[in-house]
């Protein structure tokens, strides 16, 4: 006869079994609101109101754009090793070629997969009027490669942001 113990381990190593091991009761959707994509090595959401758009450079692989922002993903935009090395490449072509930049802070992140992230604020004029933006870099090490997620537009909204970064997760691959 089964004890009730045992009885409860029975039952729950069922329902890890089923539903566990697929994502079932621990996995969640994607915000109300946003669209989970997968560009490269990253998993992210974003509003789903958002129309695809053009990227605006090769590097850039999947590009939307919605309430007067953009947002341009690289999944795979470079083989650096760790998140400072990648921004100091945005950066430079950025203070060379984007008029008026200034780098407006940089935070280290948290990111779900990854050897280490940053995300970098900035500002810039574009059309005759001042712009903001935002880098979102994750790498991954030993096997250094970096993905990057560029949000921009007149005005950022700040919970767009904030969603696209907390939702960010790191696809790990081995060569």
């Amino acid at each position: 006869m089964m004890t009730r113990r045992s009885l409860i381990a029975a039952m729950a190593a069922g329902v890890l079994m089923t539903t566990g091991c697929s994502g079932g009761l621990f996995s969640k959707g994607p915000a109300d609101g946003y669209t989970r994509e997968e560009v490269g090595h990253l998993i992210l959401e974003r509003p789903s109101g958002w129309q695809e758009s053009t990227p605006s450079r090769e590097k850039w692989t999947k590009a939307w754009s919605g309430d007067g922002m953009e947002m341009q993903v690289a999944g795979e935009f470079s083989e650096d090793v760790g998140a400072q090395s990648t921004l100091a490449r945005l950066d430079l072509p950025a203070t060379m070629g984007l008029k008026g930049y200034t780098p407006e802070g940089t935070d280290t992140i948290k990111v779900d997969g990854a050897y280490d992230a940053i995300r970098r604020y900035y500002s810039f004029d574009a059309h005759g009027k001042r712009q903001e933006g935002v880098w979102i870099v994750a790498t991954q090490f030993p096997y250094p490669s970096t993905g990057v997620i560029s949000i921009s537009g007149e005005n950022l909204d700040e919970t767009v942001v904030q969603q696209v970064t907390d939702s960010l997760k790191w696809k790990e691959y081995h060569d």
